[in-house]
């Protein structure tokens, strides 16, 4: 089981979707946590259990509640995987180069994307590097 009681700190600072949540989401582990910042982007009462904020009594009986209900706690693992799904970060990237496209006025029919593989930067590098295909431009 993965808890993260994430809370707003005194000066304002809060997680955005903690990263955490979507690795034990995609590993079969129930989650609990909650409904603070971007976590409500990804988490809902069907994929987790969401407690409030700063209230450590309810995040425990809230685990104890998961643990002894088995129908749930599969219920919940279901759900969290297909939600996962959802964050394909390869299906970000080609919308956010189609976009990008669009401003720029190409097409996005052939989309380059790869890490440090060539192009301007050098193998390693860690940037990432993108490619327009140049039989996209002025279609």
């Amino acid at each position: 089981m993965d808890v993260q009681p994430s809370v707003v700190a005194a000066d304002g600072d809060r997680d955005g979707i903690p990263n955490v949540l979507l690795e034990a989401m995609a590993s079969g582990l129930p989650v609990v946590s909650t409904p603070v910042s971007g976590i409500l982007e990804v988490l809902n009462d069907r994929n987790s259990e969401l407690v409030a904020p700063g209230d450590p009594g309810a995040i425990a009986a809230t685990i104890g509640r998961l643990a002894a209900d088995e129908t749930r706690r599969m219920e919940v693992i279901r759900n969290a995987r297909e939600t996962v799904l959802q964050f394909d970060m390869d299906e970000h990237i080609r919308f956010l180069l189609s976009l990008f496209g669009r401003y720029l006025g190409l097409e996005h029919a052939g989309t380059d994307v790869s890490a440090g593989s060539g192009g301007e930067y050098p193998a390693g590098d860690g940037r990432l590097a993108v490619s327009m295909h140049s039989d996209d431009v002025g279609k």
